[in-house]
């Protein structure tokens, strides 16, 4: 006869789409669920609540925020619609929507930041630079004769 299981269907669904929402790892949500990797593959086959609290929380939740970040990286158009009542001199009320349609500018910033994830070779910051300390024993010395010679020139 078997061991029998630590998976409580009422409580681990909803913690195991918790954890993955918080972008906790296979590993770590194995851990905070006090069991271990093989029983954690396990219930992902056995139980499709399971299964399907983790992919909800981890894959989907990631694809609508980054749709999201795209779309404020982007710029977008919105309707605000305000709901406005005039009173007329005889005093009777008449109630009716305005749409108004507004625009949220491109993000620069956000730009940058989906550039430098989805192609850093090209777009991240910091750069490495090859400098050849020919005939300089250290790159103080080699920087400190650059400097003499722009301010020389």
């Amino acid at each position: 006869m078997g061991r029998k299981t630590k998976y409580k269907p009422k409580t681990f669904p909803r913690l195991v789409g918790e954890f993955a929402r918080d972008g906790y790892s296979d590993k770590e949500i194995w851990k905070k669920l006090g069991i271990g990797k093989d029983s954690f593959y396990l219930y992902l086959k056995k139980y499709p609540e399971f299964s399907e609290a983790l992919y909800r929380n981890r894959v989907l939740v990631n694809a609508e925020v980054e749709e999201a970040y795209l779309k404020r990286a982007l710029g977008y158009d919105y309707d605000e619609v305000t709901n406005e009542v005039t009173i007329s001199d005889v005093g009777k009320e008449t109630k009716h929507k305005r749409i108004t349609t507004k625009t949220v500018v491109p993000d620069v910033r956000a730009c940058a930041q989906w550039l430098e994830c989805k192609k850093p070779e090209i777009w991240r910051k910091k750069q490495e630079i090859d400098v050849k300390l020919e005939g300089f024993k250290s790159f103080a010395e080699f920087m400190l004769a650059k400097t003499k010679n722009e301010t020389d020139n």
